[in-house]
């Protein structure tokens, strides 16, 4: 029997191909993990809501996969009121105290809907009113699956926040002001349907040129068995 050993430009050649082919397919799976990774949206946003006169209060939601639209670990209880003069806002919920008044609420991601309920309330012993100012940053909300986010006052739409990044008006002393943001994903008109649905082309194109590459590289590693 004929014994024969690959020359050493044989074995460093499928070396190669082997190194090859390793790179391409973790640059694969790391595609296939963005594409992941993109399908859980998962998201957080403050607002930051301010008075005239300096007082200032923050308020935090978002969602989470892995959280629901009840009790969870996530939420966090609002501390109590201090000492006027303050501004101070909490996201307002069913749940038993004090976690009927959080600070911080998650919910549990959709792609249709959500809402959170939130209130502003202004106490001071020498001002009687302040123009209150909410703010926030629509580059995170634009990161949603959402195609409307709205901040809503008595039922009347006061900011469409994907488009806008603040809110002001005049609030008095000792009046507290419900607000509600609104999140849906509505039908979208057919231009808007064609923007919202651009891919990046890389999640189409590299999968392809990787196959292509180790498919080009196998054949090559074949006839230099021979």
């Amino acid at each position: 029997m004929i014994n024969i050993i690959p020359s050493k430009k044989t074995i460093t050649s499928r070396i190669k191909c082997i190194s090859i082919i390793i790179l391409l397919l973790s640059l694969l799976m790391l595609n296939i993990n963005l594409l992941s990774a993109d399908e859980n949206n998962e998201w957080t946003a403050t607002l930051n809501i301010t008075t005239d006169n300096e007082l200032s209060d923050t308020i935090i939601f978002g969602e989470k996969s892995n959280a629901s639209n009840n009790k969870d670990s996530f939420d966090m209880p609002k501390p109590p009121a201090p000492q006027p003069p303050y501004i101070r806002a909490w996201f307002n919920t069913d749940l038993t105290s004090p976690y009927n008044l959080l600070w911080e609420e998650y919910k549990t991601d959709s792609s249709e809907t959500n809402t959170w309920h939130f209130t502003i309330d202004y106490e001071d012993t020498t001002e009687s009113e302040s123009t209150t100012t909410i703010t926030w940053d629509k580059s995170i909300l634009k990161t949603t699956d959402y195609t409307h986010i709205n901040l809503t006052y008595n039922n009347e739409v006061v900011a469409t926040m994907l488009t806008e990044d603040s809110y002001s008006y005049t609030q008095q002393v000792g009046n507290s002001y419900d607000f509600q943001i609104t999140c849906q994903t509505a039908e979208l008109l057919p231009n808007e349907k064609e923007e919202n649905n651009e891919t990046n082309p890389f999640f189409i194109i590299a999968p392809l040129l990787i196959i292509i590459m180790i498919g080009i590289i196998v054949i090559y590693w074949m006839k230099n068995k021979k």
